[in-house]
């Protein structure tokens, strides 16, 4: 009673299988019991059909007919036979070529392609993460400002060539808003009218 009690019990595991097995219940495996049963019963009565429609073929010939084909009675017989063995010999060796007892390795290597796939993948994203990033960081690189002397600043800015030769000796000669030589005078883009306030937002 205790090698009973004591005895694993796969009932669990099995019951989990067989209710996570998504095929019908009349699946059997290719090399199944039933399905050679049922091939050697459909062969069994394909070649009993065969003989027995020769036999009331050459049952309903003449006369002359049969003692014309009685010389080749055997040689079509030993003829029909060596072919039957030659189909036999060819089905015997292709299901002993292909036979495999257990199907456990093809799990492994379904689960092997499937792990190499998603290391692949996480590969591919890393890669194209690094190179976002650096594209990025090259785009932010290149956008940047660089710090630049004030005179050299205020000459870029400045219109006109007398006032861009004189901001590189006196730099605040010029109207920091404005950027002219008469200090408060309107931007020449935008001149107003003569009732304007002067006070202009900078």
């Amino acid at each position: 009673m205790d090698y009973l009690v004591k005895r694993p019990n796969h009932v669990l595991k099995m019951q989990k299988y067989y209710q996570n097995d998504t095929r019908p219940l009349y699946w059997r495996p290719p090399r199944s019991r039933l399905y050679l049963n049922l091939w050697f019963t459909g062969l069994a009565v394909g070649l009993s059909g065969v003989t027995y429609g020769g036999y009331q073929l050459i049952k309903g010939l003449s006369p002359g007919l049969q003692r014309a084909r009685a010389p080749f009675r055997t040689r079509n017989a030993v003829t029909g036979i060596l072919i039957g063995a030659f189909v036999v010999g060819v089905w015997a060796y292709s299901i002993r070529a292909v036979k495999q007892d257990t199907f456990d390795d093809l799990d492994e290597e379904a689960k092997a392609l499937l792990d190499s796939r998603m290391t692949d993948e996480r590969v591919r994203a890393a890669a194209a993460m690094a190179s976002a990033s650096s594209s990025a960081a090259t785009e932010l690189a290149s956008k940047a400002v660089t710090p630049t002397l004030p005179g050299t600043t205020d000459a870029a800015n400045v219109r006109g060539v007398l006032a861009s030769q004189l901001v590189k000796r006196f730099p605040k000669i010029l109207d920091p808003t404005s950027k002219t030589l008469v200090w408060g005078a309107p931007p020449v883009d935008h001149l107003g009218r003569i009732g304007d306030r002067n006070d202009r937002s900078s």
